[in-house]
């Protein structure tokens, strides 16, 4: 008998102004998802939040999002669930200046079908509500990932792919932090080497740095060596390696939280 496992999938970077943008995909065998929904609810009471859960709400005036954020990534990196991202530097991307949303839905294809190429079992993949042009494209990823997997002679299969609202789904709001953390890590980068402002929130930089103290990284713009639980893939295969291939360890560290005084603190330093 397969094992059956849901996938939740979101994006980060699209907008213009980005050098990249991410996809990213938190994979949990369904049978752990009512326990995976409890701990989601329970540490978002605990750390007295209210609302979505967002990347974009990682601030110095959100003390207990930004240990939210670091709490998630250290249970995801150690319990039974896995992560997957592709990040995609859109100057290498020909496709990207053509159709946009052709060209991301490529792109998103690749990230799923790599997933039950690796996990096999059969899959529900869950992805964030987006207004996009033809309107039944979660239907067409279904297929044409289903048919990338045939072709490969994988024994991972979709049984269903559907569009949901992230303000219902836990494990979509998960992927959003996780996914918006390894893009906005590599976008610095990225703008660094252009000589311009990085222009993040000096707190989403600290996350960042404390995420990456958990896999012993001193940042998240690596991608990985091939590996069960946590990968990073740098697309197209030009920008693979830059500026660095990490391995994951097999026992990560506790994250360390951030305190109010480190906030106020970061709040003087680096205007970029």
């Amino acid at each position: 008998m397969s094992t059956h496992y849901t996938v939740f999938a979101d994006e980060s970077g699209t907008a213009s102004g980005w050098d990249c943008y991410a996809v990213g995909a938190l994979i949990l065998p369904t049978t752990a998802l009512f326990r995976f929904d409890e701990y989601f609810a329970d540490r978002h009471r605990s750390h007295g939040l209210s609302g979505e859960v967002k990347w974009q709400k990682v601030r110095r005036d959100s003390h207990g999002m930004v240990n939210f954020s670091l709490e998630l990534w250290w249970n995801v990196l150690r319990s039974d669930a896995s992560y997957r991202c592709i990040v995609v530097k859109k100057a290498d991307f020909r496709n990207w200046y053509v159709d946009r949303e052709a060209a991301f839905y490529k792109t998103y294809a690749q990230l799923i079908s790599d997933t039950a190429r690796r996990l096999h079992g059969d899959y529900e993949v869950v992805i964030d509500d987006r207004q996009d042009a033809y309107a039944k494209q979660d239907e067409a990823l279904g297929i044409i990932t289903n048919r990338m997997l045939q072709k490969l002679g994988a024994r991972g299969r979709i049984q269903h792919l559907r569009k949901a609202d992230s303000r219902d789904i836990p494990g979509i709001q998960a992927a959003d932090v996780l996914t918006g953390a390894v893009a906005t890590a590599h976008e610095m980068i990225l703008r660094e080497r252009r000589g311009r402002p990085r222009g993040f929130d000096n707190t989403k930089k600290l996350a960042i740095e404390r995420m990456a103290q958990v896999i012993e990284w001193d940042d998240l713009c690596y991608d990985t060596f091939p590996n069960g639980n946590f990968n990073i893939w740098h697309f197209p295969p030009s920008w693979r390696g830059d500026p660095g291939t990490k391995s994951i360890p097999k026992r990560v560290k506790r994250y360390l939280p951030v305190s109010r005084a480190e906030l106020r603190l970061r709040k003087t330093r680096d205007p970029n």
